[in-house]
């Protein structure tokens, strides 16, 4: 064997192994018998999920599905562009869960059993807020950084808001296999920059038994103002791009007539992963769950630790 496709071997098998690993724990041990049916099977709440959906923009019509195993990339048919090698779009779905009293998983709810109606609401906030450097304008916080707001040409904040923010408003979908592919412009979701641009920044639809797709924009950036080139890698007034976010609701209407509003989720669409296969040393998880103890909003782990419960999420 050459040393290049001994190298080539040992490197795939590196990249491939952390997520083998991650997917065997989150897999039953081999000989676990299956966990026996909670005993209350009354519903007592719904709830959607992913509770944090992730889209990424692509240039593509084609899409694929984020992933939905913890541990496992998103795997795509084929390759992550498409023909033209132009960047497909990672498309999140959500799920409805039905829970009892005591917390317990009983069921996914779909449209089987229930009329669902889905609504969201995204915006792009970029251009009204603060630059880069010291986004949240943290002042003292952040000694030596400017917190400067981006297009402070436009001062008033009224008409900030009302040139700056693209807000295509709520938009609903319900029913089964309703704009499958993203494609009907119907669904679209489209606001207004500098109140002459149309930016689409998102896409509704439904699978065949009625859970919500939400497709991303095209991953497009474009100044509103004539000959008015790129002097920053983030903050250039006049600029937007149709990444976006915001809540996702759902309200469900069982066959007896009882109406529940599940508990909301969120959506971001944001850029490719250009590495999906490589996991990062440190989740999005790891980073909140942190925020959130050093906030005293959750207790900090105690001993006995649990790999499971604390090390591997």
């Amino acid at each position: 064997m050459r040393r290049r496709d001994f190298l080539a071997g040992a490197g795939a098998l590196g990249l491939v192994a952390p997520l083998m690993a991650r997917a065997a724990f989150a897999q039953p041990a081999p000989g676990t018998a299956p966990a026996a049916p909670p005993r209350d099977q009354k519903v007592a709440r719904l709830a959607i999920y992913p509770a944090l959906g992730i889209c990424r923009v692509g240039s593509s019509a084609e899409f694929f599905y984020a992933p939905e195993v913890p541990g496992l990339p998103a795997l795509p048919d084929g390759r992550y562009k498409d023909g033209r090698d132009r960047i497909k779009k990672q498309a999140q779905r959500f799920r409805l869960y039905a829970f009892n009293a005591a917390g317990e998983v009983l069921r996914e709810v779909t449209a089987a059993e229930a009329d669902i109606t889905w609504s969201v609401q995204v915006a792009n906030t970029k251009g009204v807020w603060y630059g880069f450097n010291n986004p949240m304008d943290n002042g003292e916080q952040a000694p030596g950084l400017p917190g400067g707001l981006r297009n402070q040409a436009i001062t008033d904040w009224k008409k900030r808001g009302e040139m700056l923010v693209i807000n295509p408003g709520v938009h609903a979908i319900t029913g089964r296999g309703v704009n499958p592919k993203g494609g009907d412009p119907a669904h679209a979701m489209v606001g207004e920059f500098w109140k002459r641009e149309r930016v689409r920044l998102a896409s509704l639809g439904t699978d065949a038994d009625g859970r919500l797709i939400v497709f991303p924009g095209d991953g497009v950036a474009k100044s509103a103002i004539p000959n008015n080139p790129i002097t920053n890698f983030s903050d250039n007034d006049g600029w937007h791009d149709d990444w976006c976010d915001g809540p996702v609701d759902a309200r469900v209407t069982f066959k007896d007539g009882t109406v529940v509003d599940a508990e909301n989720a969120w959506v971001a669409c944001c850029g490719p992963d250009f590495a999906p296969e490589i996991p990062p040393f440190i989740s999005l998880y790891d980073v909140m769950r942190d925020t959130a103890i050093d906030g005293g909003w959750m207790a900090e782990p105690k001993a006995p630790y649990s790999f499971r419960r604390d090390i591997y999420p």
